[in-house]
């Protein structure tokens, strides 16, 4: 059974940190290039620090992290999905985030949180961007498709330059 929770940095240990980034380590290779493995592992646990933090465990053991912040965006109220960290399951598998029940599951935490969606910056060549792209919305019960933005400071963002060549998707949250 797949449980989210809202924690915070503190309630997360550097053993499960270590184990989730290893484990997500080959998902976000294209990112390690961009910015370097040191400099990525080192933003992805700062970055924890300064927000709340959705916690995704199946059976209780943790498999992924993600901070999140709001973010305003065409007048609704966003999740900036923040520095996911997905794993594996106790079994080695990451079946769930590709279940059915994640995307509800999900849903259900966005919604709950007051927002109308989804969004997240992506390096548009990675695996785990391309597995957001075509999963997200799949079910036609939870999520709209995937939007692509090519700018994301065209919606508001202020990325530095070293940041060229990321994309956002916006995922809308399908209407009750």
């Amino acid at each position: 059974m797949l449980t989210l929770t809202k924690v915070y940095a503190e309630d997360l240990s550097d053993e499960l940190l270590n184990r989730l980034y290893n484990e997500a380590y080959a998902y976000i290779s294209k990112e390690r290039q961009r910015m370097g493995d040191v400099a990525l592992k080192a933003a992805l646990i700062d970055d924890l620090k300064d927000y709340p933090i959705i916690r995704y465990d199946v059976n209780d053991y943790t498999v992924g992290i993600a901070s999140y912040n709001d973010f305003k965006y065409d007048r609704k109220l966003y999740m900036f999905h923040r520095h996911p960290i997905y794993g594996q399951s106790e079994s080695g598998s990451r079946a769930w985030w590709y279940s059915e029940e994640f995307q509800q599951k999900n849903s259900e935490y966005v919604r709950s949180e007051g927002f109308a969606g989804l969004i997240t910056l992506f390096n548009p060549e990675s695996p785990a961007a391309i597995a957001v792209g075509t999963h997200f919305g799949s079910f036609n019960k939870y999520y709209d498709t995937p939007v692509v933005i090519n700018d994301p400071n065209s919606i508001g963002f202020k990325l530095k330059a070293d940041a060229s060549g990321l994309k956002a998707y916006v995922i809308n949250l399908m209407e009750e």
